[in-house]
């Protein structure tokens, strides 16, 4: 880090029980997996308004950010247009912020047992 010069803007924090308080300082959240089954940290991030940029790999992350909107889906292992998009403009990420506040209805508790459910007569019905 000290190389690139990033030590002023790259902190790991360590682990955290309650990551509450990080994610509520965070101005974005960056998820570069390679491979991710669905990722409960874009969801917790989403939760708490924290934007996220992603590889957009299978299984995860086209599900919860919607590119553009509530983040940013970068093609998997394409590292220079994921530095690129780490410079983004303050007014585009208070943007995603409101938008992932938005966002996080879709996976609410309410709305994932009204899906199952809703599978669940589905399933009694056939």
């Amino acid at each position: 880090m000290k190389k690139l010069q990033a030590e002023d803007y790259i902190v790991f924090g360590g682990f955290k029980q309650d990551l509450t308080e990080v994610y509520n300082s965070a101005w974005l959240e960056v998820l570069t997996s390679q491979y991710e089954g669905f990722d409960m940290a874009l969801l917790e991030a989403q939760e708490h308004g924290c934007p996220a940029v992603s590889y957009d790999i299978n299984y995860g992350p086209n599900e919860i950010i919607t590119n553009n909107y509530n983040g940013r889906l970068i093609q998997a292992g394409d590292e220079t247009a994921l530095v690129n998009t780490l410079d983004l403009h303050h007014a585009m990420i208070e943007e995603y912020l409101k938008n992932a506040y938005q966002s996080r209805q879709k996976y609410s508790f309410g709305n994932v047992a009204n899906a199952w459910h809703n599978f669940l007569q589905l399933k009694e019905i056939i």
